[in-house]
């Protein structure tokens, strides 16, 4: 019976389709260095306006925010620890600036993590802080510390692959608690703890000092889930998707003689 030349298209169609040829394996290479050049692009104009967004905090650390001086101050820092330091690390591991293999260790994030909590609790601390808007050197110096700290912190965390990402996870959820933990500070507590922000609003205005206090608090307990727990939850996905699909990848090839 002979068959009709619909059906030998058909199936010639489906036959090709299937096929691996080096003009479907040339399309695919040419698809896949588009795809990745469209990436390299959308992350460079990441990193330039995450580099520029840096410079204008690390230069003068002018709040962009109109609010009091205490919810202005911890929104900088919300923004230069969870947007500007994430997109810089993201656009070093993308273009090769650092290593994933060098920075990417326990030892690296545990730091990292140390110095970041320690840097966000001394600043915020009242002397500290005091001390700080009295000397512009020492006010200067401190967002160029903490982005720093920040930046490593999050290279080290993008930069986990395979099962070492649990690290990641960990870091994650301690630097979120201890942060929520200085917001708790702030929103709770019963009475204004920077004199600095009684001298800028008056004496007479220590009820609006104290709303301001607790404003900031309360961003700092809104960023930590947003930023930490929604990364970590992020990692802990593709890890499951990474560990099923190892799990159903056959465990020998068949090949044929």
């Amino acid at each position: 019976m002979e068959r009709s030349p619909r059906l030998r298209v058909l199936r010639y169609s489906i036959f090709m389709r299937n096929e691996v040829t080096p003009m479907n394996q040339n399309y695919g290479l040419i698809r896949r260095f588009q795809l990745e050049a469209n990436y390299r692009g959308a992350s460079l104009l990441i990193f330039a306006g995450a580099f520029v967004a840096g410079l204008a905090f690390v230069a003068g650390g002018v709040s962009i925010f109109p609010m009091g001086p205490r919810a202005a101050h911890m929104a900088n820092h919300i923004l230069l620890m969870n947007a500007v330091a994430p997109a810089l690390a993201r656009a070093a591991l993308v273009f090769g600036i650092v290593r994933a293999q060098s920075w990417a260790t326990g030892q690296v994030l545990a730091g990292a993590a140390a110095a970041q909590i320690a840097l966000l609790w001394a600043w915020h601390a009242p002397s500290v802080f005091a001390f700080s808007s009295s000397h512009v050197v020492v006010h200067t110096i401190m967002p160029m510390l903490l982005l720093g700290a920040s930046l490593t912190f999050w290279i080290a965390i993008l930069g986990e692959t395979g099962r070492k990402r649990w690290r990641g996870i960990f870091g994650l959820l301690v630097t979120g608690k201890l942060s929520c933990l200085l917001g708790v500070l702030l929103l709770f507590a019963p009475r204004v703890l920077y004199s600095h922000d009684v001298l800028i609003l008056g004496q007479a205005n220590l009820e609006q000092a104290l709303s301001d206090q607790r404003l900031a608090g309360l961003l700092m307990l809104a960023a930590c889930p947003i930023c930490y727990v929604l990364t970590g939850v992020t990692i802990a996905a593709h890890w499951l998707r990474e560990l099923e699909a190892s799990a159903t990848r056959p465990l020998y090839r068949t090949t044929s003689c």
